[in-house]
Formats: C-alpha cells, sequence, structure tokens
C-alpha cells in the first residue's frame, strides 16, 4: 500500500510539472543580476537653490530638449476656516484656465497649445500642486506664463461660473461614488470639526465669489510657500536667471503656518454611509505616530500584511482565498505630514460578505502582531518592495517631483538613497515589533459605504457601535 502511495505522489508530481506552460518552464530558468539601488542624491547629483525665499532642486539632464518643472505651494483649506474650503477648492482650476492680468482665458490657451507647454494646477488638503513640461525652445514662454497663472490671475467670471458648476457636478458623483464616498467619509470621521475634514459650503458662491478667491490667493501664492523641482535640459545659470524675478508685487497676506489642533481620534464603532449599491466598501482606520526610527519597519511589515500586491497577506487570504474582493490593500499615510498619519486596510465585497471580509481583515492583523514571520516571506517581501520601488523611480522625470515632497514633507532628503539599505536591515523581530506598536485591533473603527436594507446591521455590531453618517453638502 504505501509503495503504491509513493508511486502515484511520483506520479502526480511529474503530471504537476507537465502542465507547467513553456513560459512558465522558461522563467524558472532565468538568472537576473542582482538589483542595483542608484538613485541620485541631493548634494551630488541634484543641486539645491534659493531664490527669492522659494528652495529649488535642479537636476540637469540633457538627452531630451525638455523641461518640467513641478512646484508645491503650501496652502489649502488646512489653514483657512472650514467654510473656505468650496473656495480653495475653486482657486486650482481657476488658476489653471481663468486667464491672467495680461492675457484673456482663450489667449492663454491659446499660447499654451502653439507652443506644446503642459500647464496643470491641483488642489490638495494642505497645498496646490502646480506642473509644467515644454520644448527648451520654448522656456521663456512658459515661464512667463507660469508667472502670470500664479501671481496675477484675474479670475474670469464667466469661466468662474462654468468651473462652480464643474465643483458641484464632480461633489455629486463623488458622493454617488461609492470608493470616493469612503474616502470622503474618512476625513470626515477622522477630522471631524477640522478643516481637513471639512465639506464644502457652496453657499459662499451666492456673493463676492472673485473677492474671496483674491484673499485665498494672495494669501497662498508667494515664492516663500513653494518649493520647486527642476529637471531637464537646463542649466543653473537658466534656472536662477529665470527664477531671479520670479515674484509678485505683493506679500503674503493672513497666512498662518501653524494647524489648528486635531480633534481626539474617533471611538471604535461603524461609521456608515447609506448608497444604494449592490456591494459594501469598507475601511478599517487608526491614527498612528509613527517614530521615524521604525519607518521602515512599518513599511515592510505593511508589504507583507497587505501592501505588497498579490504576494500580501491579505490579498492572498481575502481575494485569492476567499474570493470575497477583487481589491483589497493596507496602507500607512507615513507621508502625510502636517495631518497625522493613519493606518487603513481596505476592501469592497459583496452586501453579504461584508462581516466575512471585516473578520478576515482583522484575522491577519491579529496573526501578523502574534506570529513572527518566517524568513522566505520577509525575502520576498523584501524583493517585492524594492523592486517595484526602483521602478517607480527609474528616471529623473519621476523621481524629481519626490525629491521635492521629501523636502515639503520635513523628511530626510537621503531617504531613498538610504532606502534599500534600510528596507534591506529589517529582520523578524523587527516586523513583529512594529505590527505590535502601531496597529491595535481594540482602537480600529470602520467605515462602511453600503445599502442598509442588503447590508445586515445586526451582524456590524460585533465591531462596534454603528453611527450613521450624512455627508450633506450645503448648496449643492
Amino acid at each position: 500500500m504505501r509503495k503504491i502511495l509513493l508511486i502515484g505522489l511520483l506520479c502526480l508530481s511529474i503530471l504537476a510539472g507537465e502542465m507547467k506552460s513553456p513560459m512558465a518552464k522558461e522563467v524558472e530558468r532565468m538568472k537576473f543580476p542582482p538589483l542595483k539601488w542608484d538613485v541620485p542624491e541631493v548634494g551630488k547629483d541634484i543641486k539645491m537653490l534659493k531664490e527669492n525665499g522659494s528652495v529649488i532642486f535642479l537636476k540637469e539632464n540633457h538627452n531630451l530638449p525638455l523641461v518640467e518643472i513641478t512646484i508645491y505651494v503650501r496652502g489649502g483649506r488646512l489653514y483657512t476656516d472650514p467654510t473656505d474650503r468650496a473656495v480653495c477648492e475653486l482657486l486650482a482650476p481657476m488658476l489653471e484656465r481663468g486667464g491672467t492680468k495680461d492675457l484673456s482665458p482663450e489667449k492663454f490657451s491659446d499660447i499654451l497649445d502653439f507652443n506644446a507647454i503642459s500647464f496643470s494646477v491641483d488642489q490638495g488638503v494642505d497645498h496646490y500642486t502646480i506642473r509644467l513640461s515644454c520644448m527648451k525652445e520654448v522656456l521663456d514662454t512658459a515661464f512667463y506664463l507660469l508667472k502670470q497663472a500664479l501671481f496675477y490671475p484675474s479670475f474670469n467670471e464667466r469661466i468662474m461660473k462654468v468651473e462652480i458648476q464643474n465643483i458641484k457636478d464632480t461633489w455629486r458623483k463623488n458622493l454617488e461614488t461609492p470608493s470616493r464616498a469612503l474616502w470622503i467619509l474618512s476625513d470626515y470621521v477622522a477630522y471631524d470639526g477640522h478643516p481637513a475634514g471639512s465639506l464644502p459650503d457652496f453657499t459662499v458662491f451666492e456673493s463676492r465669489v472673485k473677492e474671496k478667491l483674491q484673499r485665498i490667493h494672495r494669501m497662498f501664492f508667494v515664492p516663500e510657500h513653494m518649493v520647486i523641482g527642476v529637471v531637464g535640459d537646463v542649466t543653473e545659470e537658466e534656472i536662477r536667471n529665470a527664477f531671479k524675478d520670479f515674484k509678485p508685487d505683493y506679500k503674503s497676506e493672513g497666512f498662518k503656518d501653524d494647524v489648528k489642533p486635531f480633534s481626539e481620534e474617533p471611538q471604535k464603532k461603524v461609521f456608515f454611509y447609506n448608497l444604494q449599491i449592490p456591494q459594501g466598501y469598507i475601511l478599517l482606520q487608526e491614527r498612528v505616530r509613527v517614530e521615524p526610527s521604525d519607518l521602515y519597519r512599518v513599511m515592510l511589515m505593511n508589504e507583507i500584511l497587505g501592501g505588497g500586491g498579490f504576494t500580501s497577506r491579505i490579498v492572498l487570504k481575502v481575494r485569492n482565498e476567499m474570493g470575497l474582493a477583487y481589491s483589497t490593500y493596507t496602507y500607512f499615510s507615513l507621508f502625510s505630514s502636517p495631518l497625522p498619519p493613519h493606518f487603513y486596510a481596505f476592501s469592497a465585497t459583496r452586501s453579504d460578505a461584508v462581516q466575512d471580509a471585516i473578520d478576515a481583515i482583522l484575522n491577519e492583523i491579529k496573526r501578523i502582531r502574534d506570529e513572527k514571520v518566517p524568513v522566505e516571506e520577509i525575502k520576498v517581501a523584501k524583493d517585492s518592495y524594492l523592486n517595484s520601488t526602483i521602478t517607480r523611480y527609474s528616471n529623473d522625470w519621476r523621481f524629481i517631483p519626490r525629491i521635492v515632497n521629501l523636502y515639503f514633507r520635513d523628511m530626510p532628503l537621503d531617504y531613498y538613497s538610504k532606502l534599500a539599505e534600510n528596507i534591506n536591515n529589517v529582520g523578524i523581530e523587527d516586523v513583529l515589533e512594529a505590527a505590535r506598536k502601531y496597529i491595535n485591533p481594540d482602537k480600529l473603527y470602520i467605515l462602511i459605504v453600503g445599502d442598509t436594507t442588503k447590508i445586515d446591521l445586526d451582524k456590524l455590531r460585533k465591531f462596534g457601535e454603528v453611527e450613521f453618517v450624512n455627508l450633506e453638502v450645503k448648496g449643492l
């Protein structure tokens, strides 16, 4: 009998081998060189300049006659009264498309198009991001347009009416789109009563809109609030000359760089936003304060838990084994200063499987806190994390905006150059310690967007009191 069993196992192993595709067998034979971690360094490959109060990071790259500029401007709803959120959101499209003191909206757009200049303005909680790219030969024209748009916008009222309607339409869509509504709910609950979590009030657009825009604009858009990244076919002399006169004829008015204190973290509850959809969108979250010395431990631990794509535990459990979700992951917002960082665990599943998905995520969190991670799993996580990271930073055009973000977030400028070394130094005990220190299942509160008629609320009460949230936007 034993001989028959052994023969059977041998046959199965042979058949399993035969089932592999020719490509799979070819991949198994491939040999890859060790990962070469080589990124530009500030002070060596990247120049750090200062002009008019702005900090400029310059990476010369003369392979192509292109120049890209990224500007972070400190500003946004984090530094204003909660009632100003709608105005802060309107400012970005008006700078981009609302015309300038010397150029009508149409003339500004025509010059951009004629010279193949790309220009955009986006707004976040605590900053605006300006991106400009152009051919080297039209750089002077691009700088002229950049200065006009950022310092001397006209806030054309015809364009303003269109953009106000666009913002309202976007908000209607966001509140009806479960994935977007979930993140709105996340900020609303996490920063209760704080400008960071405020909802827009569109009734502010009923009077003196242009005056409000001008006030917010002058508060933020001055060189001393800017961190600038430049990459491309330019020299230090050219950039210094270009930014020498990059300043307005006004000074910042009313800006205070002190952020209003955040409220206490929400209690462990289930916060529910009712939306008539067939799925339940789930977010488990907790406010954390990661010490700088633990940064890399947390990053690798998260890679193993749910941040590492198809090799991470929550994906393997919730998606692959249980078949409950197409997308599920965990995330630490470690680059969020001055906002408090958070731990997030996301999943979207059938309405009748919401409790099962939450249970599965919590079980994986408890497991990584209770058990040491095997050596091989840590090795896979390190390789996966470093390979995917170096791919994202594979050229100067991608890398310089990240350096701008490091400086803006008060992170060490050698963060990326030392990343591989620091990740490789994380050990088994480090991962266990990070999990126990920075994820507490007893403090995680749960956010759900779904249909109350399809999700069993009684089952959810095992995770805490269920509180219904009304995301009401005035004037919508």
